[in-house]
């Protein structure tokens, strides 16, 4: 090794320490995911790395010790990443290493299966107590270490090789009302722009739900959408299709008969279209038939907008609520997009089909 290689991480590792004694809640993630991102690496890296990072915030408990536990929800926003993107899965919570060991041998199969994941990895902090911590957690580690923020109520139905290779420092989505949502957000080691969103967020928090995050966001874009390779700002298709109001709900989860039709609006089936002269041949320029069933050829995560579906239990029909069988019956827009996944994970007996699931 090189002095000058040899000095960058004598640097670094101070870095390490002085940050694990001012921030004792970071000192595990730190000695950890450091070892994906040396100082050589950081500073010849071209791409976004294939690191995925959620945040699980385990509430105060009011009796005993809380425990950690995953919903089926969450284990499907997981297994698709997983399924989809094949990275590294770091969940960075408070639960403490007892409750994440027990967690591998939980009775309940969600929990189980998402702590046993191969690609997930556990980061304790001891300082994250309420939801909205969660936000300064987040841009704290992307712009450590990069890679892909998810929320747990986001679910990958693409994957996104393509965006991490684009040469962008940092990739977002639109949302409805073209604010700019931190959901799912992409980001390089460094990125100056989800920097400088983490260092304005404690002064931005006023207690309301989005000041600090999709306010604060949409304001600070602008001020990097002119820089080379800076940002990428992609449309709301992408990563937040629909919306979190009654009708976008309605849209994403609402049960439909089956009508035996094929589904053309999925991204795999269009990926095998071969475009040769039989297609031009046979093409026809008409307006597409209409359909319940919603494109999804255009997006690459779907936000399940989970605080929006409170008091609509009526969605899920006999199903009761989202589960297994709601999405194996392929009848609503949301089980469409995540199927592959799911159905993937019941094959491959990471799951398995309990009675009223």
């Amino acid at each position: 090794m090189s002095r000058q290689n040899i000095f960058l991480a004598v640097i670094f590792t101070s870095i390490l320490l002085l940050t694990a004694l001012v921030h004792p809640g970071l000192h595990t993630t730190l000695g950890n995911i450091a070892t994906h991102l040396t100082p050589q690496s950081r500073s010849t890296l071209r791409e976004i790395p294939n690191i995925v990072h959620y945040v699980h915030v385990v509430p105060p408990p009011a009796g005993p010790k809380a425990k950690l536990q995953f919903s089926f929800r969450q284990f499907v926003s997981y297994y698709s990443a997983q399924f989809y993107l094949n990275p590294d899965i770091y969940i960075h919570t408070n639960a403490d290493p007892e409750s994440i060991k027990q967690a591998r041998t939980s009775s309940d199969q969600w929990t189980r299966a998402v702590a046993n994941l191969p690609s997930v990895k556990f980061r304790y902090y001891d300082n994250i107590h309420l939801a909205h911590q969660s936000v300064f957690i987040r841009t704290k580690v992307v712009t450590k270490y990069g890679g892909v923020y998810l929320d747990e109520d986001m679910y990958i139905v693409k994957d996104l090789a393509d965006l991490r290779r684009a040469g962008f420092r940092t990739v977002l989505g639109l949302g409805r009302y073209r604010g700019i949502i931190p959901g799912m957000f992409l980001g390089m080691p460094g990125s100056e722009l989800i920097k400088l969103y983490g260092s304005l967020q404690d002064a931005a928090f006023d207690g309301e739900w989005t000041t600090a995050r999709v306010d604060l966001l949409t304001r600070l874009v602008p001020l990097f959408a002119g820089r080379p390779h800076e940002v990428l700002i992609l449309d709301e298709r992408s990563f937040f299709p629909l919306s979190w109001e009654d009708w976008g709900i309605k849209e994403l989860y609402e049960i439909h008969e089956d009508d035996g039709e094929p589904d053309p609006y999925i991204f795999e089936d269009a990926r095998d279209l071969k475009y040769n002269a039989t297609f031009v041949q046979d093409f026809k320029f008409e307006p597409q038939p209409k359909t319940w069933r919603f494109d999804w050829r255009y997006t690459y995560a779907v936000h399940g907008w989970n605080d929006a579906l409170k008091g609509k239990e009526a969605l899920w029909g006999d199903f009761g609520d989202l589960t297994l069988d709601y999405v194996l019956a392929q009848n609503s827009n949301f089980a469409r997009a995540v199927y592959r996944a799911v159905k993937q994970a019941l094959d491959e007996g990471v799951i398995v089909r309990e009675p009223y699931s």
